[in-house]
């Protein structure tokens, strides 16, 4: 398949091994050590391997299959869609999983802010009053 690929997915296939595949290996080790910025660099990769995907697939789909021999059993079957949907599917799971997270990280600082200011103000209230 790569051998009669368009330009555009060889690009993205560049930034995939170059960039994405060494943030990975970054990304495992913040997972190791237990990082917290983990959640958000996972984020990112997730949606970059998502979005070179859909490119990849868009690509070859409004080029007409151009590449790719369409109804093969190997080259499009087996390469082409069941090799490449895993990187559709789990980034798919890894934004939700990540969205559900920080959505309840962000909720549970939020209501750690009220009463921090609730608290101030009972305080500077207290004050007044003295």
């Amino acid at each position: 398949m790569y051998c009669r690929a368009h330009p555009g997915t060889v690009a993205i296939e560049i930034i995939t091994s170059w960039i994405l595949g060494p943030t990975c290996l970054l990304l495992l080790w913040l997972h190791y050590k237990r990082y917290s910025t983990r959640y958000v660099l996972e984020l990112i990769v997730a949606t970059s391997h998502l979005y070179g995907t859909t490119v990849y697939y868009l690509d070859e789909h409004l080029s007409g299959y151009e590449h790719t021999p369409v109804g093969h059993r190997r080259y499009f079957w087996l390469y082409f869609v069941a090799f490449n949907s895993p990187w559709l599917v789990f980034p798919v799971l890894l934004v939700y999983k990540n969205y559900l997270l920080l959505s309840h990280c962000q909720a549970v600082y939020d209501v750690m802010i009220v009463k921090r200011d609730q608290l101030k103000a009972e305080k500077k209230k207290k004050n007044k009053n003295q």
